[in-house]
């Protein structure tokens, strides 16, 4: 390297340092797992909103209302903190400092969940693409299930995706191993085609699946998918809470779910957490992803 791009690659490193040090002193610290009532923060001196499965910063003050309750779990430790109203917070890097209020209600969590619940914040949510091709999906209809990209944890799914106006009829459809081998062929009439019980799929292998409409030549739907290990499934039946647990234990259990990219059972989960705490515009977002 030259003495003038050695001194330019210095140069780059002098200036990009503190904005990497701010960075990483902004960088999540934790996420809310549960929230009800009047909960309010600020980031910097700015309002921002409390979600559930939003992040939690150092230096964010929240006040929980009279009446309110936050429920927080930080990466450092793997536990929740729960704290109710009237209390005013601060976030620190390895815990939630009490300003005004009760201490918090501590209790210990899984590591393996919260883990997941981090990666799938820090993506954002992000699944693979539906292919599709010459169709728009109808305004009113049922998703593609299963998303394409996606894992399935069942062998005889019913499979589902949008049909428009000018595709109303008879459809043909295909299922594929990965390798191309056909295992199924049919005719499916609507959006709708569950899967005979002869023909179950296997576990931890990967498919592909098309649609083809008999009316509109040119309306298509494919997609592709993987079906989970069957030693996955039982680690899933293991980590999956009780009917009655926790609301902050089926949050994570539902991160761990789109972790796995299981996007059609996260979702499931997720409506259920909607209807659970109607007021969060984030579980809306994910139940109707």
């Amino acid at each position: 390297m030259s003495k003038l791009n050695y001194l330019k690659h210095l140069l780059w490193v002098v200036c990009a340092l503190p904005l990497l040090v701010m960075a990483q002193a902004n960088a999540p610290v934790g996420l809310v797992v549960d929230l009800k009532g009047p909960v309010t923060a600020t980031d910097q001196g700015k309002n921002v909103r409390i979600e559930v499965m939003g992040y939690l910063r150092p230096q964010m003050e929240i006040d929980v209302g009279a009446g309110g309750m936050l429920a927080v779990t930080l990466y450092a430790n793997s536990s929740e903190s729960r704290f109710n109203g009237p209390a005013k917070l601060k976030v620190l890097a390895d815990r939630v400092q009490v300003l005004q209020g009760a201490a918090a209600q501590q209790r210990s969590l899984n590591e393996a969940p919260v883990s997941a619940a981090k990666r799938v914040v820090s993506t954002r949510l992000t699944q693979a693409a539906v292919m599709m091709r010459s169709v728009k999906p109808a305004s009113e209809g049922p998703a593609l299930v299963p998303v394409s990209g996606s894992r399935i944890m069942i062998l005889n799914p019913v499979f589902s995706w949008p049909v428009p106006d000018t595709a109303a009829g008879p459809s043909r459809f295909e299922l594929r191993r990965a390798s191309g081998e056909l295992l199924y062929q049919g005719t499916a009439n609507g959006g709708t085609l569950q899967l005979p019980a002869a023909n179950t799929l296997e576990w931890g292998q990967s498919y592909r699946w098309r649609v083809q409409s008999e009316t509109s030549p040119s309306a298509r739907v494919e997609g592709r998918f993987e079906v989970i290990t069957r030693e996955k499934l039982m680690e899933l039946a293991e980590r999956r809470p009780p009917n009655d647990g926790p609301f902050a234990d089926w949050v994570l259990f539902a991160a761990m779910l789109d972790d796995l990219s299981l996007t059609a059972e996260a979702t499931e989960v997720w409506k259920w957490l909607a209807v659970q705490r109607p007021d969060d515009e984030n579980l809306k977002r994910l139940a109707n992803r």
